[in-house]
């Protein structure tokens, strides 16, 4: 699948959570969304698309104990999605996502 096939994985989570009216699985949206980042660009990719949503988690008002809690499930995420990078741009936002989406269950 190229990339323009794998863009699909964000839309599917993004309509999850609007059908099933639960904002939560927004996080396995913005993960798979910062996969593709860190399937493009790596590492670096993986800390921008990190610290960018971090960042906007921060600026929304997320209390401190609520941060660190995402930020080790966007650790997690990115690293799932860095290991899967060789198998394309589906693979690794699939494994972002699948990370992130355990990450909430947890």
């Amino acid at each position: 699948m190229h990339f323009a096939g794998a863009a699909s994985i964000p839309l599917f989570w993004l309509s999850l959570a609007q059908l099933a009216g639960d904002s939560r699985l927004n996080f396995p949206c913005l993960m798979s969304c910062a996969a593709l980042a860190a399937w493009r660009w790596g590492w670096k990719g993986a800390v921008a698309g990190g610290m960018a949503f971090l960042g906007l988690r921060a600026a929304a008002g997320a209390p401190a104990p609520v941060l660190s809690t995402e930020a080790l499930g966007t650790a997690l995420s990115l690293a799932a999605a860095l290991a899967a990078r060789r198998s394309g741009p589906a693979g690794s936002a699939a494994a972002g996502s699948l990370t992130a989406l355990a990450a909430l269950l947890l």
